[in-house]
């Protein structure tokens, strides 16, 4: 079996080739706060899914860095799309929009509703916990950019449609959770379980996915409603 050598903390290991990256943060989680997110190897970022293939120097990050809460982040936008599909028609999906930063989460509507009672909102919350539970991986896959489009059209998802109608290149990475596939240029992490902070607060027309921040990953802050931002963004 053909060994690979990394640095770890100035101590080096050697793993088989092809050992999962999240096989190497678990030997190490306990000596961590935050949950390991992300790896960087030689310098380079990765997730927790992929294999050790060289030898090299491994650093573990967790969302007190940047990047640790970006990927934390992203991984939550795509496990509320996730439940809001299940407990939703698709027609609904296909009219979720995420509109911008707000109060240290993120502004969300659905089509042209004029508002989002407390009632769905805490059903869609109660939704995003039973698949954080389940632990359901988030696969990533290259395809043919050809192959993306008519995925997204076939899911409705025509703003994807648009998007890769006038990317350059040959081949898009797609993630996958459960039955939802969606784009996104960023890290993820390994499955639905480290999602595990997060809250929903109704707004204005729509509602305010609040998570973290990289000073407090653990930590949930309290939605303030910011009305003059607010109306400006919107209005922009």
């Amino acid at each position: 079996m053909e060994m690979q050598k990394v640095i770890i903390n100035g101590e080096t290991r050697e793993y088989p080739k092809g050992t999962k990256l999240k096989t190497i943060a678990a030997d190490y989680q306990q000596g961590f706060a935050q949950d390991i997110l992300l790896v960087s190897l030689n310098g380079r970022l990765r997730e927790l899914n992929k294999e050790l293939k060289e030898d090299g120097t491994i650093e573990f990050l967790t969302a007190d860095t940047e990047a640790g809460i970006n990927t934390y982040r992203r991984s939550a936008m795509l496990l509320m799309i996730k439940a809001l599909y299940d407990i939703s028609d698709k027609e609904t999906v296909d009219r979720l929009f995420v509109h911008f930063s707000l109060s240290r989460g993120l502004y969300c509507t659905i089509g042209n509703t004029k508002g989002v009672d407390e009632a769905f909102l805490q059903k869609l919350e109660a939704q995003m916990r039973l698949l954080a539970e389940k632990a359901i991986p988030i696969e990533k896959f290259s395809v043919d950019t050809k192959d993306a489009v008519r995925r997204f059209r076939f899911h409705g998802m025509e703003d994807k449609v648009e998007l890769f109608r006038y990317r350059r290149v040959s081949r898009v990475n797609i993630y996958r959770l459960d039955n939802l596939e969606d784009y996104y240029y960023g890290y993820m992490v390994p499955d639905s379980s480290y999602i595990k902070y997060f809250a929903l607060y109704p707004y204005d027309e729509g509602f305010v996915l609040q998570m973290p921040q990289k000073e407090a990953p653990k930590v949930v802050p309290s939605f303030v409603p910011q009305h003059k931002l607010f109306h400006v963004l919107k209005e922009s």
